[in-house]
């Protein structure tokens, strides 16, 4: 779970440093990594394939949890309308997971026949938009396991003959 947030995240901060470098000019930025932006940018693009490799298992293992708990009724209170805050928080996290790594795919996609691996426009605003929406379901994830329990399978010990 920990490896897709760190490797798109890290893409899309040196996108970000690589927009603040070229796009708003930043002296500082300029003059300690402006002749590295290609190397960032390169990067960045491969970073965010790692990224979106270790992500398969992640949403995987989430899509399973999130089936365990709606078919064991673990959804719905027991009036059965009211969606339980678990139930919801998991759904908000997998929904904001599923968009963030689409929408990484994409960019990932679109900027390849980039010369030199350069963000456009376009990939530098999904970083933009997708980091903090990344944190935030990463928060939302950390709830789930550490408030909620999802996710954390302790084995019972087996009794004999078994």
């Amino acid at each position: 779970m920990h490896f897709p947030i760190a490797f798109l995240s890290l893409a899309w901060g040196l996108d970000i440093l690589y927009a603040a470098t070229t796009k708003l000019q930043l002296a500082p930025l300029v003059n300690s990594v402006g002749t590295s932006l290609p190397d960032i940018s390169r990067g960045a693009h491969y970073l965010q394939a790692i990224g979106l490799v270790t992500a398969v298992p992640a949403v995987l293992s989430g899509a399973q949890q999130l089936i365990r708990m709606k078919s064991s009724n673990q959804a719905f209170e027991a009036d059965g309308k009211t969606m339980r805050p678990k139930f919801q928080t998991a759904l908000i996290h997998a929904g904001l997971n599923d968009v963030a790594v689409l929408t990484a795919a994409y960019s990932w996609y679109a900027r390849r026949e980039n010369v030199g691996l350069l963000p456009s426009d376009t990939n530098l605003l999904i970083s933009v938009i997708l980091l903090p929406i990344l944190f935030f379901s990463a928060n939302l994830g950390g709830m789930l396991v550490y408030n909620y329990g999802v996710g954390i399978n302790l084995a019972k010990p087996k009794g004999k003959g078994q």
